[in-house]
Parts: C-alpha cells; structure tokens; sequence
C-alpha cells in the first residue's frame, strides 16, 4: 500500500508540475528549457525514491531471512 502511494504521489507532482510549466507564460525556447530542467530534477526525485523503496524491502527481505 505504501508503495502505490508513493507511486501517486510521484505521478500527481510529475502531471503538477507540467501543468503548471504549461500554462505559465514563456517563450517557446525558455519553455523548452524549463520542462528539460523539470523533467531532469523530477527524474533524480524518481530515482531516489525508487531507490529509497528498495533500500526498504531488501532490509525487510534481510529481517525477514533472519527469523
């Protein structure tokens, strides 16, 4: 449950945050700009997060093994 949470939240600041660059006023090349600097900084949160869950189910696996 917790996963597809994150998942969510993930999803939901991700369709946010082109929204939000979308709708602002700018020029096409600034616009382009904005949305790649976006996508690289949201991609990074991605992978941290992902790795964070997986840090979090190998501990759970390691416990788990040792009981």
């Amino acid at each position: 449950m917790k996963r597809n949470y994150v998942i969510g939240l993930i999803t939901a600041t991700a369709v946010g945050v082109v929204a939000g660059i979308l709708l602002a006023p700018a020029k096409g090349k600034e616009l382009r700009e904005r949305i790649r600097d976006k996508s690289q900084d949201l991609a990074k949160k991605v992978r941290s997060s992902l790795q964070n869950e997986s840090e979090s189910w190998s501990k759970s696996e390691r416990e788990l093994s040792e009981v």
